[in-house]
């Protein structure tokens, strides 16, 4: 459905004329509203001080989701307000109902949910840390929370049916109702209609994480390039060389 970079370096603090754009083919750009550019964990990130800032990204069909969804970001609370939201489907004018939040509490905990269901973490997160943040759910009344890759709370919700989406609720970014504004740093804000498997939220954190942990790569082997004609390649050359031959292979 969309997937916010949120690395615009162009956007004036307090401005409300900005643009963060979906990087998805769904185009699904956000407007911003009063939120200001920083540094972030994947490149730039931005910043939300909690008072009425947030990004408005739209009503467009291709965030009808469905039941079926998993909603993620990377976030850096820098104060913990009372059910802030980080990424929500809610009614135009930022107020409830709503199809979807995902919201920060002032005592540490997540709640994920919508119109008639939530789960609250059993994980607390702390102010100048940076988080990443999952909620995902299959359609079947379970909402399973992840936070850093683990799984933080899962279950049946109170008297759960699922409810239909609303066509005309507004997907916003740091915020879901007015006086419920995230207050701190929001990277990668993504949306997705698929519910995302717990090892590819524990990947989507630990390869920003911890890149060594995640991956390790070995020197070149020479004996290939060698028998080749070429010498004296560093890995990072190799690999070049060998992503130019299988890009050119039609020429050799």
């Amino acid at each position: 459905a969309g997937v916010w970079h949120l690395g615009e370096t162009n956007l004036v603090d307090e401005e409300m004329y900005g643009t963060n754009r979906d990087s998805t083919a769904n185009l699904n750009d956000g407007i911003q509203y009063r939120n200001s550019p920083t540094a972030g964990v994947i490149a730039g990130a931005q910043n939300f001080d909690g008072t009425n800032d947030y990004v408005d990204c739209g009503t467009q069909p291709s965030l009808d989701i469905g039941q079926v969804r998993t909603v993620s970001s990377w976030i850096k609370p820098m104060a913990m307000v009372a059910y802030a939201g980080v990424v929500a489907k809610a009614t135009s004018g930022r107020r409830d109902p709503c199809t979807y939040k995902m919201c920060c509490h002032s005592d540490g905990t997540l709640y994920a949910g919508d119109m008639t269901a939530w789960r609250i973490s059993t994980n607390r997160i702390t102010t100048g840390t940076w988080y990443h943040v999952a909620y995902q759910t299959k359609g079947d009344g379970y909402i399973n929370f992840y936070i850093n890759g683990q799984l933080a709370n899962s279950g049946l919700s109170p008297a759960w049916t699922p409810p239909a989406e609303d066509p005309n609720h507004t997907v916003y970014i740091g915020s879901w109702g007015v006086g419920y504004d995230f207050n701190g740093l929001i990277d990668e804000a993504r949306i997705e209609s698929v519910a995302r498997s717990s090892n590819w939220l524990w990947a989507c954190w630990l390869n920003q994480a911890s890149n060594a942990a995640f991956h390790t790569s070995g020197s070149a082997e020479s004996t290939m390039w060698s028998t080749m004609g070429v010498s004296n390649l560093t890995t990072t050359s190799a690999v070049a060389y060998a992503v130019h031959l299988r890009t050119n292979a039609n020429v050799y």
